[in-house]
């Protein structure tokens, strides 16, 4: 399995694009089977800082857009650095995540906290992943599976076939892992950290 948070969902989406579209500049690498499953919490996928979500999660997550645009312009390095799927995974149209599907990940989990202001990228970004996954297996289920059912009670979200997104209403960027390192009283009770720590343990 693979898994990152905020700047590392970033690097893990564009790990498994990588994986299944190599890169011109990088050297390939074939995996000798798929990997069982990926998790990104708060997938930091896009540079764009004009989204709704920034305006409307502005008082209820501790990143500011500054901190963001400097963030990228760090991350992308010399000016002139061309953008793309691997640097803003987010740009991945749904049909590159098919062949994800097919040749490197049997199934991906994404979390988003409903008061980031990253929210609606994520939101975007896991509907891209699980049309490209539904597009390797024929068409996924719409709905909540019942296994996930007992997840999502304290938060929304869906489940379509192998990709499954959690959204907890009001939660800020990455909340289950700031609550721990600030050690939050009884935050691994929380809906954030059990959801993420269920799914995971379904798979081990």
């Amino acid at each position: 399995m693979v898994s990152g948070d905020s700047a590392g969902g970033n690097l893990t989406a564009a790990l498994l694009l990588h994986l299944a579209h190599p890169h011109r500049d990088v050297p390939s690498l074939k995996l000798p089977s798929r990997l069982r499953a990926a998790v990104l919490i708060s997938p930091w996928i896009s540079f764009d800082t004009s989204s709704a979500s920034f305006t409307t999660n502005r008082y209820s997550d501790y990143i500011t857009v500054g901190a963001l645009q400097h963030a990228a312009s760090t991350f992308m390095g010399p000016a002139g650095t061309s953008r793309d799927q691997y640097s803003e995974p987010i740009l991945a149209a749904p049909e590159q995540w098919t062949a994800v599907a097919t040749e490197v990940c049997e199934e991906v989990f994404v979390w988003g906290g409903g008061g980031e202001i990253l929210i609606d990228r994520i939101r975007e970004f896991a509907e891209n992943v699980a049309k490209g996954y539904e597009a390797a297996t024929g068409g996924g289920v719409e709905g909540i599976m019942a296994a996930e059912k007992e997840m999502m009670e304290c938060g929304a979200g869906w489940s379509r076939g192998k990709v499954v997104y959690v959204e907890t209403p009001r939660a800020s960027h990455e909340e289950q892992i700031m609550y721990y390192t600030m050690r939050v009283r009884d935050c691994n009770k929380r809906s954030s950290f059990t959801s993420i720590e269920n799914w995971v343990r379904a798979r081990l």
